[in-house]
Formats: structure tokens, sequence, C-alpha cells
């Protein structure tokens, strides 16, 4: 009789785990995970737009234009954009595959947070430039803020 009471006493302190609480937390994690990742991908896709739209308009540029568009080449101008905004969402990325379960917008702060000074700049530039496809990385990363001008029109 005194081994049973002590299997009582075991089963009365034991933690009860709510495996459903548990499964719909993963689930909502791995939802999380795969709406940042979907919007990784359209970042990516945006990119690739940039490149092909700003190799088109180089072919376009004259000579005589090229030296007021600074020191660089059209084309190392445009390789440059490319790094830049290419390690900027490298960056966002690592964040998102290394904290399994966080939002792109959760990233971004993360990264604001880290204080990485190319990365708040492309943020402004983001938010201020009128090329279509750079504009559509921003709205990617701030839907919030593009649901509220939608409403306000």
């Amino acid at each position: 009789m005194n081994g049973f009471q002590n299997e009582t006493q075991i089963i009365r302190n034991a933690k009860i785990f709510d495996l459903q609480e548990r499964r719909e937390a993963k689930q909502r994690k791995i939802s999380v995970y795969l709406e940042a990742m979907e919007d990784i991908h359209e970042l990516r896709s945006q990119i690739a737009d940039y490149d092909f739209y700003m190799n088109v308009l180089a072919l376009e540029i004259s000579a005589e234009q090229l030296p007021e568009l600074g020191s660089l080449s059209a084309e190392q101008q445009i390789q440059e954009d490319l790094n830049r905004l290419n390690g900027f969402v490298d960056a966002l990325e690592r964040i998102v595959e290394e904290n399994k379960g966080v939002s792109l917008a959760t990233a971004r702060h993360l990264m604001q947070k880290q204080g990485h000074r190319e990365y708040r700049l492309m943020l402004d530039y983001l938010a201020q430039t009128d090329c279509p496809f750079l504009a559509k990385m921003h709205e990617i990363l701030n839907p919030a803020a593009y649901v509220a001008l939608e409403k306000q029109a």
C-alpha cells in the first residue's frame, strides 16, 4: 500500500501539458515563418525586376548623360545597387531563418535595433523612392502603412 501512495503523489505533482495548445503554437510559428519566406521571395522578385528595368534604362543613357550620374558607369551603379538590395534581403532572411516564427516586420525591427546604418539607410531610401519596384519592396516591408493609406484614399 505504501508504494501505491508514492505513485499517487507523483501523479498529483506531474505537470500536465496541453498537447493541442503546443500543436497550435507550433503551427502558428510555421505559418509565420512561411509567410515571412514568401515575402522574402517577393522582395527578391522585385530586385530581379529592378535589375532588368535598370539594365534596359542603362542602354538608353547616352555617354553625355553618364557624368550626371556620378563617377560610376551605369552598369557599375546598377551592380552596386543590386549588391546593397541583395545584402539587405539576405540580412532579413538570416534573421527569419535563425528565429523561426519571426515575421518579416519583426525581422526588420530587429535589424533596425541592431543598428546597421546601411540597412537603416536602405529602409529610408525604400520609403522615399519613386521607383515602382523599390516602392513595392517598401510596401512588402510595411504592409500596415499601405493599408492605412488605402483607407485614407
